[in-house]
């Protein structure tokens, strides 16, 4: 099973709406009082994010990138007992270092559920995480750093030797 279809995935954007999509609840995604557990609305904003993230990166800057996410702030404004919930992003910013993202969760009757929104850095595709030569067996420096903050990332005290 994909996480796709574990968190429900029902329909995935268009031409038309690339940064909608709908998600069918399931049992497994339901609290004890059955109505829908907010990690399900994070999951959801966050999925559809970083597609609308990469989407928007790619389209200004002509590269392609997965757009990580970074940074993450929810809140959660109502709930509702399963059926169908619906996501929909809208790009804030779209930049070198960051991208911003503010995705809507609705649910029955357009009723808002969670408002998300999210900071995304890009990376390259296939860009292993390169270990720290600093602390060879600790912690580890990826593209991300470097990308978020335009430098040389520094963990041990010293800056990498690894070029990003």
């Amino acid at each position: 099973m994909t996480f796709d279809e574990y968190i429900g995935l029902e329909y995935f954007g268009s031409d038309t709406e690339p940064n909608y999509s709908v998600w069918k609840t399931q049992v497994h995604h339901l609290n004890p009082t059955r109505n829908i557990n907010g990690g399900v609305f994070l999951a959801m904003a966050d999925n559809r994010a970083t597609g609308a993230a990469s989407r928007a990166y790619f389209e200004k800057f002509a590269t392609r990138a997965f757009m990580v996410g970074v940074d993450l702030h929810a809140v959660m404004l109502a709930n509702q007992q399963g059926d169908r919930i619906e996501a929909r992003a809208t790009i804030v910013r779209v930049g070198k270092p960051i991208t911003v993202v503010r995705t809507r969760v609705t649910g029955d009757d357009d009723k808002l559920l969670a408002e998300v929104t999210s900071t995304h850095v890009p990376v390259p595709p296939a860009s292993p995480v390169q270990p720290c030569p600093g602390i060879p067996l600790r912690g580890a420096h990826s593209r991300f750093s470097a990308a978020f903050h335009g430098t040389r990332a520094i963990c041990c005290g010293v800056p990498c030797a690894i070029a990003w």
